[in-house]
C-alpha cells in the first residue's frame, strides 16, 4: 500500500513539473512569435504606405490606436486600407483569410459611402482586393486559426478567393512632401 501511494505522489510530481514547465515554455513561445509578427507587419506597414498613397493618389494616415482594426485612413477620400502580412505566395492556398472583426468594422464604414481594401502583402508581391456591399457573403465567414504559437487563436475569418485579387505595381511610389 505504501509503494502505490509513493508511486501516485511520484506521478503528482512529475505531471505538476510537466504542465508548469509547459506553461513557462509556451508563454516565451507565444511572446517570441506574436513580437516577430507584431515587427514584421509594423515594418510591412511602413513599407506599404507610399506604395498604398500612390495607388489611390490620396496621403493616408496610419491609425494610432493599436487596438484599431483597420492601419489606414485617407478622409478626404473615404478610403479604408488594411495590410495583411502574409508569410507565403499569394496563390499558396486556394483562399486568404483576415479576422471577420476587421470586415464586420470596416462594413460600418461602407454603409456610409467608404472604400475598404485590403493589402494582401505576400512573398510575391503585393495584392489589393476591394471589399464592397456586393462582394460581401456571409458564406465566406469560417472559424479557423492556428494554435502553434503557445495560445488559441481560433475565431470567425473572412474568406476571400485569391484568384479576386489585384497585384500592385510597387515600382512607382510617390512620395508627399
Amino acid at each position: 500500500m505504501k509503494i502505490i501511494i509513493i508511486f501516485i505522489l511520484f506521478l503528482i510530481i512529475v505531471i505538476f513539473f510537466n504542465f508548469f514547465f509547459y506553461i513557462s515554455t509556451n508563454k516565451r513561445t507565444m511572446r517570441r512569435y506574436t513580437d516577430d509578427d507584431v515587427k514584421a507587419g509594423t515594418i510591412n506597414e511602413q513599407r506599404v504606405l507610399p506604395v498604398i498613397n500612390n495607388f489611390f493618389n490620396c496621403k493616408f494616415s496610419h491609425t494610432t490606436d493599436k487596438y484599431n482594426p483597420i492601419d489606414f485612413r485617407c478622409d478626404k477620400e473615404k478610403i479604408l486600407v488594411e495590410v495583411k502580412t502574409i508569410n507565403n505566395k499569394h496563390d499558396g492556398y486556394y483562399q486568404l483569410m483576415i479576422g471577420n472583426n476587421k470586415i464586420q468594422h470596416a462594413l460600418k464604414y461602407i454603409g456610409c459611402d467608404w472604400d475598404f481594401y485590403i493589402v494582401f502583402s505576400c512573398r510575391d508581391g503585393d495584392y489589393i482586393y476591394q471589399l464592397t456591399k456586393d462582394r460581401y457573403d456571409r458564406k465566406n465567414i469560417r472559424k479557423c486559426g492556428r494554435t502553434d504559437r503557445g495560445f488559441n487563436e481560433i475565431k470567425d475569418y473572412y474568406f476571400i478567393n485569391n484568384n479576386l485579387l489585384q497585384q500592385i505595381d510597387m515600382n512607382s511610389v510617390l512620395v508627399y512632401e
